[in-house]
């Protein structure tokens, strides 16, 4: 993925929304790899529905994910790192080679069984 740059997409609705990458290359906000003390880290990894192809990024499950674990005073980071066209293969190298610099406490691997 490319970072810091504006892609438009079309949504779901027919509206067009611009994705916004990351200084990593992803949809969402930016993570530095040192985890904040006394904060659980989530890492999810998959294709283009973890990167949030045709909706906004406030409304992906990770976004949405970390909001609610944190409406109570928590203290967690959803990660989402999805690129279309992910396999299982790409995403195990992403953790190895650059997802686990993050120190994730949890990761899923999120796919599509369709």
């Amino acid at each position: 993925n490319i970072p810091n740059i504006e892609t438009p997409r079309n949504l779901e609705d027919g509206t067009i929304n611009v994705l916004h990458t990351n200084s990593q290359g992803f949809a969402g906000k930016n993570y530095p790899y040192n985890k904040p003390a006394d904060t659980t880290r989530i890492m999810v990894i998959g294709d283009s529905f973890v990167e949030g192809k045709s909706i906004q990024v406030e409304k992906l499950f990770t976004t949405v994910l970390e909001n609610e674990l944190n409406s109570d005073g928590g203290k967690f980071e959803v990660i989402p790192r999805g690129t279309s066209s992910w396999a299982t293969e790409n995403e195990v190298l992403y953790l190895k080679n650059e997802g686990i610099k993050y120190n994730p406490d949890i990761v899923v691997i999120a796919f599509f069984d369709g």
